[in-house]
Formats: C-alpha cells, sequence, structure tokens
C-alpha cells in the first residue's frame, strides 16, 4: 500500500512534507494516517492484476514477432 502526504508528517526514521510518497508503510499504519486526514491512498504503479500483465506480455511479444518478420529485432 503506498499513501500520499497532505501535511506533513514526522516519525522516528524520517520527515515527509506536502506530496511525498511513501512506499514503505505497513498496511495499517497507512490506515491510520488515512483516518486522520494527513495522508491519501494512492494505486500503487507496480502492482498490477495478472490479466493486465498478460496483456502487457502479449502486446510485447506481438511487437516482437513484427520487428522479427521484419528483419530486427526490438529488445
Amino acid at each position: 500500500m503506498s499513501i500520499k502526504c497532505l501535511k506533513t508528517i514526522i516519525n522516528d526514521e524520517a520527515e515527509y512534507v506536502k506530496d511525498d510518497i511513501i512506499t514503505n508503510i505497513t498496511k495499517e499504519e497507512a490506515e491510520r494516517l488515512i483516518k486522520l486526514k494527513v495522508a491519501i491512498k494512492i494505486n500503487d504503479k507496480f502492482k498490477r492484476s495478472k490479466q493486465d500483465l498478460k496483456k502487457v506480455y502479449a502486446n510485447k511479444y506481438k511487437r516482437n514477432k513484427f520487428a522479427e518478420l521484419e528483419g530486427g529485432y526490438e529488445f
């Protein structure tokens, strides 16, 4: 779970200012900060469903096959 700070958040380890994104946080702590209205939950850009990943890989495979047929390779 990732959150975006709406206000300055200070803890023992670090200080986060407005608009900072915190990714290394426990779910319980994130929910507590959201409940206090000092942060909002954001979508994790690296977490995708298996179906989304299959689409990405399928499209990449098609592009690579097309490049191979044209005489070049795409990496």
